[in-house]
């Protein structure tokens, strides 16, 4: 999640770059070692360090290896799954005209009265999402009925011409708000609201069946899809329109997120840009404004820390932080009091977004040791453990209404997030300090995480399980304890792993694709326990001479690989971004330098070869 620009730096340059005698970033791997392809070597200096060269006296090796994880778990559980595409230009698209009828029938498909329902439904049901990103809620059945009188009249002969940009950015908001419904609704709900024929019929399929969850995922999908359209037909770079930011947080809470990380990247640099132009990031307040400009005010501060994470979460090597870097850590926001450009979010009345916001900046501190060779400080863990434990108290003392929906799931998304930051804290004084009950303590945080989400299951609110957070948390959570399991047999740990490969088996249809790589990559690290419980090497202790620890540091490589290819404009050579082959030819002639220089023997590099093909890596790239 955390951009490499923004990692902390150390007087240790990788071996590579020493012996080159050029400035080394420090990160694993360098930016050097990604340029010249030399990503390998810089991966295995500094894994073997960990390994053989504990850095404090009577360190584990087992802690060594734990810190491979933190490499891992940035490139492979955040970047490769979640933010690495894989982009083919041979892939077919519809014309032009299918896809103006495929907009036509998902905007058909509900009437007056089923949009309201629909509306009424996010409002009851979905307030934590999207009520702090708009000025008056009401607003929008006003919005609704608007929009009901302008299809009416030319429902017959519609006329572009007359339609005006407002128009289409109205219905733009609009169709997002449906989206998020369809995407959160239950079956049951849906079922009373809307007939499926239309759909089955649309898709060519048996027309006498129910909704299911693969029914909604596709009218989810349609839905989305129609939003974009309207966001398109207002020709957004030229027309900027707040209305634009406010689609894209809505869709930004399904898992939208995941679809389609370059349009994601795409859309929020827009949001990004027409905030800017419309200055909603300085919002500060002054003595004798009115109330109409306060409230906006306030409105626009949620909109920006709703930009911010965004911004943070979808970092990537591929897209730096274009503006959560303006807002310096919750733990040194006493020092920038009287400097914080516009204003300060950690001084300002709380919200449901600026507590968000607090935690998630908390997060961030953390995440930036994921690619650090270094050690960090135990008082910077102590520091961000304090601060958690005061917002734990502030949420544990909240009252919220039990019979509304909307009360619950604040609840549960505030309670979610802070647990998984809380787990990784206790996972990093794991990590780097293997300190006594810190293996409890993140088996502690993981519990609550698994209560949270069954809590919901049998409450009836299986429906915030959707929400990208879960996926997002349970993408780092699930593989540590996979990964963990692969170097030592922990009773403790496996009854996690069984716990949560259960929670994955119960976690909904709709969370797509992505649900998919993950439980592939579950998969893949039980495969490599069973190879490092039955393979031993011979003539070697405890080192990198063994073919899982060559995988995993394989696995980092493509990745870290994908993520910085350059653009071939030679006619027949690779496109970028065509991952195809990547894995199996890309790196031959590295690996044969690797087990050459390293005395590796033919069955060691047979098991490699082997692994690779039965469960390749690039497998989890969608």
């Amino acid at each position: 999640m955390s951009g490499r620009s923004s990692f902390q730096k150390i007087n240790k340059a990788c071996k590579v770059c020493t012996r080159r005698k050029v400035k080394c970033n420090k990160q694993i791997p360098c930016d050097n070692c990604i340029k010249r392809g030399e990503e390998s070597e810089c991966i295995k200096s500094v894994t073997d360090e960990f390994i053989s060269n504990p850095s404090i006296e009577g360190e584990s090796y087992l802690q060594g290896i734990l810190k491979l994880w933190q490499s891992y778990e940035y490139w492979i559980t955040d970047i490769g799954l979640l933010k690495t595409k894989n982009t083919d230009s041979t892939k077919k698209i519809p014309n032009f005209d299918t896809q103006i009828a495929e907009w036509k029938f998902w905007s058909a498909f509900i009437d007056f009265e089923q949009s309201f329902k629909l509306l009424n439904f996010t409002v009851e049901n979905l307030g934590p999402l999207y009520f702090g990103c708009l000025g008056d809620i009401n607003d929008l059945f006003i919005q609704l009925e608007v929009y009901w009188q302008r299809q009416n009249t030319f429902k017959d002969e519609p006329s572009d011409d007359f339609f005006l940009i407002e128009d289409t950015y109205r219905a733009a908001l609009l169709w997002s708000v449906f989206s998020m419904c369809l995407y959160y609704m239950p079956i049951e709900d849906l079922s009373q609201i809307l007939p499926v024929a239309p759909l089955c019929e649309f898709l060519g399929i048996d027309q006498n069946q129910e909704w299911s969850e693969s029914l909604q995922l596709t009218a989810y999908q349609g839905f989305t899809k129609c939003t974009l359209k309207y966001l398109e037909r207002a020709n957004y770079n030229r027309n900027p329109d707040i209305r634009f930011v406010q689609s894209f947080i809505i869709l930004s809470t399904t898992n939208f997120v995941f679809s389609d990380s370059f349009l994601v990247d795409s859309l929020l640099l827009q949001s990004v840009h027409i905030g800017k132009y419309f200055r909603i990031d300085s919002h500060k307040q002054y003595a004798g404004e009115d109330l109409t400009t306060d409230i906006s005010k306030s409105v626009f501060s949620k909109i920006w820390l709703h930009l911010c994470i965004m911004d943070y979460r979808q970092e990537n090597p591929n897209r730096r932080g274009l503006i959560h870097t303006e807002i310096p850590s919750l733990l040194q926001h006493a020092a920038f009091y009287q400097d914080m450009a516009n204003f300060n979010v950690y001084q300002q009345e709380d919200s449901l977004e600026s507590l968000f916001w607090k935690i998630t900046s908390l997060e961030r501190d953390l995440d930036k040791f994921l690619t650090a060779s270094f050690k960090p400080q135990i008082k910077t863990f102590d520091a961000i453990k304090r601060e958690l434990n005061i917002f734990d108290k502030k949420i544990h003392n909240t009252e919220f209404e039990p019979k509304s929906i909307n009360a619950q799931f604040q609840r549960f998304l505030s309670s979610f997030l802070l647990s998984s930051v809380q787990w990784k804290l206790h996972k990093m004084y794991l990590i780097y300090f293997n300190s006594s009950d810190a293996l409890d303590k993140s088996a502690h945080y993981v519990q609550i995480l698994i209560k949270l989400i069954e809590s919901n299951m049998n409450r009836g609110y299986s429906a915030f399980n959707k929400h990208p957070l879960v996926l997002q948390t349970l993408s780092r959570v699930v593989p540590f304890y996979s990964f963990y399991n692969i170097f030592e047999v922990n009773p403790q740990v496996e009854t996690l792993n069984n716990d949560l490969a259960n929670l994955l088996l119960a976690l909904p249809v709709i969370l797509g694709e992505k649900w998919v790589g993950l439980s592939y990559l579950i998969q893949r690290l039980n495969s490599l326990g069973i190879i490092w419980e039955k393979v031993r090497v011979e003539g070697t202790s405890k080192n990198w001479s063994h073919p899982v620890l060559k995988i995993i540091q394989d696995d980092v490589r493509v990745v870290s690989k994908m993520n910085s290819r350059t653009l071939t404009m030679i006619q027949g050579a690779p496109s970028f971004g065509d991952i195809t082959n990547l894995e199996e030819n890309e790196y031959t002639e590295n690996d044969d330098e690797y087990f050459s220089r390293n005395k590796i023997s033919k069955e060691f590099k047979y098991i490699v070869d082997e692994f690779k093909k039965e469960h390749s890596i690039v497998k989890i790239f969608t």
